[in-house]
């Protein structure tokens, strides 16, 4: 496996949101025809999309374990 870091990339406004809040970095925007918009994120951006992650899927057990 190679060491070469890959960018963060996403298409969820949600998780984009989430990172440029958290890292004050500003996202690229890929667009093609015919596709949704993709937000690119440089690498360094990775550590903050993984906290993003993590509390979702932790707040989301959270609402599971109280809706019936």
């Amino acid at each position: 496996m190679s060491d070469e870091k890959l960018d963060v990339r996403t298409r969820s406004i949600v998780t984009a949101a989430a990172v440029v809040a958290l890292t004050g970095i500003t996202p690229a925007i890929i667009w093609r025809p015919g596709s949704d918009p993709l937000f690119q994120f440089p690498s360094e951006a990775e550590p903050a999309l993984q906290l993003f992650l993590r509390s979702k899927d932790r707040l989301e057990r959270m609402v599971d374990e109280i809706v019936p």
